[in-house]
């Protein structure tokens, strides 16, 4: 399997923070880190990137300028991660779910890759949860918060079902054995490629992050291995597209700017961000990561635009931005209840 540039670039930061948890590095450590990151700005970018896990942007990057003072960086990025594994935050958790996966993907998998004939497993996560899931086959999937699939494996094919929520699929290729996501009436066949689902009411979404994958639909749920027959909507690289349960039909195929997938997949990243979605999206989307139950009062407030981002398992701070710069009234009615209003002139003195 060829790997592009920027997976390549992906696997290697991987493996550098692998390198960099759980023990001081060496001298000679930090100057291969060093030679690595000034190989180009994508590196950089990347490490910085991988490095929002814990909300430090400087302490990796700092390593790559040469400095007299290197141990003192080493010993500030050893502590940093110490206190980071002990985090009990939804971002944490993912992070070091990424630092695992590391020693089970590097090398990266061949089609040859031996595994169980048949395999068939559920996966579930609950309100505020992830769970990423390596495969016997070294694919992976990591599951958004509330979620569910089911995996079937046998000799001939690789299945999943969606059962509920979002996930994203990372797949190793075996033209011998498409993988195919089922969800509700909608079908989606890869080899080998990158993808997030979405199965929210009559819609599913897809949004491919590398690759090709084939949407379509099935009248009713297919018999075991079986797949779609008709002719199917083509997704590549940066596209997306809803398919509409109810009528059974592919919407059109947007393409969507890097930043914009960046923007919507944030979750795996462990934040949820915003820009510009009404207030009342906004509460949908945070609901979904909170047991929490957010009422809009004012039918006003529900269009006002958001802009921003927080972490998942902060919803208090997303809240306190509401009041401090959007101007609503937040009110805790109980430790389970909260209701956001227009703020009154009384409220505003």
């Amino acid at each position: 399997m060829t790997e592009s540039s920027a997976v390549k670039i992906n696997r290697e930061a991987c493996e550098w923070v692998a390198r960099f948890h759980g023990a001081e590095p060496s001298p000679q450590t930090l100057i291969a880190f060093r030679e690595w990151m000034a190989q180009s700005p994508q590196h950089k970018a990347e490490m910085q990137r991988l490095a929002k896990f814990w909300g430090d942007l400087n302490v990796l990057t700092e390593l790559a300028v040469p400095s007299k003072v290197e141990s003192k960086a080493a010993s500030s990025l050893w502590s940093h991660l110490s206190l980071f594994s002990n985090r009990k935050t939804l971002a944490g958790a993912f992070a070091l779910s990424v630092l695992l996966l590391v020693a089970l993907v590097l090398p990266y998998p061949s089609i040859d890759l031996k595994f169980p004939e048949v395999f068939s497993v559920d996966y579930s996560t609950t309100i505020g949860q992830q769970e990423l899931v390596v495969l016997p086959d070294g694919s992976t999937v990591l599951l958004n918060t509330d979620s569910g699939i089911e995996i079937d494996y046998e000799s001939d094919y690789r299945r999943a079902r969606i059962i509920s929520g979002e996930a994203h699929f990372t797949i190793v290729a075996d033209p011998t054995k498409p993988f195919v996501v089922y969800g509700g009436n909608a079908v989606v066949r890869a080899v080998g490629t990158a993808f997030s689902v979405y199965l929210k009411d009559n819609d599913f979404e897809v949004i491919v992050t590398e690759g090709i994958v084939e949407l379509s639909s099935v009248n009713k749920l297919p018999e075991r291995g079986s797949v779609a027959d008709e002719k199917p909507a083509i997704l590549r690289t940066g596209q997306t597209a809803v398919f509409d349960q109810s009528g059974e039909t592919v919407r059109s195929i947007e393409t969507i700017a890097s930043d914009e997938i960046s923007r919507r997949l944030s979750w795996r990243e462990g934040l949820v961000t915003f820009s510009g979605e009404s207030l009342e999206d906004v509460v949908s989307e945070v609901s979904r990561y909170t047991t929490l139950t957010i009422v809009i009062l004012d039918p006003e407030l529900r269009d006002l635009g958001i802009g921003g981002f927080f972490r998942v398992g902060e919803t208090e701070k997303m809240l306190q931005a509401l009041e401090s710069s959007f101007g609503v009234h937040v009110e805790y009615i109980d430790e389970d209840l909260v209701h956001l209003s227009a703020v009154s002139k009384d409220t505003a003195n």
